[in-house]
């Protein structure tokens, strides 16, 4: 009796980019019953690889992709009648621009048919299916909530139930934890046993240990494209982040808050809300913070809580309610108007990252940064763009740095945007989840990039989900829960 076919299977595959060759040549089979990790430094094809399963991307002339799935073979992913769902950063992004506003509930539902909007009324059963996988997911109590008004945690979630809703025989995960607390990190690998159980079939690429989870049984490596390695699971913990942990240092609580410098921003009183689908929610309650300068504030807390709230808050981006003060950059005088202060801060975040257009080359996203601007609104000069060409440079993205942001990697594209934070030698520095995305030899490079910044004057705000991000340095420790300042030591 002949072996069963593989559910997908590669022969000579290679995929060529704005002219440049992303994947060489590949072959490979994805064979029934196996799950599959697949790793990467940033820009070595893994997202690439993702969308040439999926059927997103074509192999060149000389390669094959074939599917046998559901009893039958074929070539074209048309085919395929939602039984492969790919879920990744690309997608979030595409939710961000196509899909806002929907409820929550509605986001879920259109993973039937993998549209971006409900189409027909759903049926008792798909109601029930949808509920079934809320409750696991805990995400009953925003089912009637517009995404706009969810954090990235929060939202991840709601896209990884769209995913699974459906049930697809193939389910390929990108980098699935982005801005996910270890409680949803959990729940998410608890939902990924259950579907594989179920008959489901896992591919995850991924940069974090923590994605690895139990119910992979094979791994593979891609590097400039091409395939290194394989094997079965558990993969070489060098390819995971088997790297040294960052440990921040801890200062004396006496040295915060206290200080004879003017602060660079103060809020006092500030409540914010946001409009849902029938009511306002309120985000963030009575905040009073004083970022001062050389303190480098760590912002923690659950997904929901406020962190990212209170990023935008403080760059501007979102408005306290009536009664609130906000002073950025206090001056002799007053402190500066919005426009100005910003030109004082660099800012990197999920929200960010979603607005810009990604049709902008990596070049002209980090120019755009020397404005504080989303896109090249004005003239800039060739100095601006020879700044920006010498910090990608820099920061080791110069092989891509005249392609788009929608043609190079997620974490190629959150490096660009990290460089454009910094382009203007900024007195503050907001990064919200701004590791996601990023290899382990990445992480490393940023937080000695952002160690260096702080010795040279640049204060830091971040938030973040894994602690081992965080550089060394003396940070301030601030929680947020349910929109209050709850604990800082």
């Amino acid at each position: 009796m002949s072996e069963p076919p593989p559910l997908v299977a590669l022969e000579k595959a290679t995929v060529s980019l704005g002219g440049k060759r992303v994947l060489h040549g590949l072959s490979w089979g994805w064979e029934n019953g196996t799950h599959w990790l697949i790793v990467g430094d940033n820009g070595s094809g893994k997202s690439t690889f993702l969308k040439l399963l999926s059927g997103t991307l074509f192999p060149e002339k000389g390669g094959a992709r074939r599917y046998c799935l559901g009893g039958e073979c074929f070539e074209a992913a048309a085919g395929m009648n939602g039984q492969m769902v790919l879920m990744s950063p690309e997608k979030q992004l595409r939710h961000a621009r196509l899909q806002a506003g929907q409820s929550v509930r509605a986001v879920i539902l259109s993973g039937f048919s993998d549209r971006d909007y409900v189409f027909e009324k759903p049926t008792r059963a798909q109601r029930q299916r949808v509920e079934r996988i809320a409750r696991d997911l805990k995400i009953i109590p925003l089912m009637r909530r517009s995404t706009d008004t969810l954090s990235q945690g929060q939202l991840r979630r709601v896209l990884l139930a769209r995913a699974l809703v459906a049930r697809p025989t193939l389910l390929l995960l990108d980098e699935y934890d982005h801005g996910l607390d270890a409680p949803s990190r959990a729940l998410i690998h608890a939902a990924l046993l259950r579907a594989k159980k179920q008959g489901t079939h896992l591919l995850s690429a991924t940069h974090r240990s923590g994605e690895a989870g139990d119910w992979a049984t094979h791994w593979l490596h891609l590097q400039n494209g091409k395939i290194r390695a394989f094997g079965k699971t558990p993969a070489p913990a060098s390819l995971l982040g088997g790297v040294k942990k960052s440990v921040p240092k801890k200062s004396a609580k006496k040295s915060f808050g206290k200080t004879n410098m003017r602060p660079l921003v103060r809020i006092e009183r500030a409540n914010v809300s946001a409009q849902d689908l029938s009511k306002n929610i309120r985000l963030l309650h009575d905040i009073n913070l004083c970022v001062n300068p050389g303190e480098h504030i760590l912002l923690t807390g659950p997904n929901g809580a406020g962190k990212s709230t209170l990023v935008r808050l403080i760059y501007g981006d979102l408005t306290a309610a009536r009664g609130a003060c906000i002073e950025r950059f206090l001056g002799a005088r007053a402190p500066l108007f919005l426009p100005e202060a910003r030109l004082r801060m660099g800012l990197l975040s999920a929200n960010l990252h979603e607005r810009f257009d990604p049709s902008q080359t990596l070049v002209q996203a980090v120019a755009s940064g020397f404005a504080a601007s989303l896109g090249l609104w004005r003239a800039h000069g060739g100095a601006q763009f020879a700044a920006a060409r010498r910090k990608l440079k820099a920061w080791g993205l110069s092989k891509v740095m005249e392609k788009t942001l929608g043609e190079v990697s997620f974490g190629q594209a959150r490096l660009a945007l990290l460089a454009r934070a910094c382009i203007r030698r900024p007195k503050l520095l907001l990064l919200d989840e701004a590791f996601d995305g990023l290899s382990p030899d990445a992480r490393v490079v940023l937080r000695r990039r952002l160690e260096k910044l702080a010795k040279e004057g640049v204060t830091i705000l971040m938030s973040t989900h894994h602690g081992e991000d965080a550089p060394r340095l003396p940070l301030r420790p601030i929680e947020i829960k349910n929109g209050r300042l709850v604990r800082e030591e």
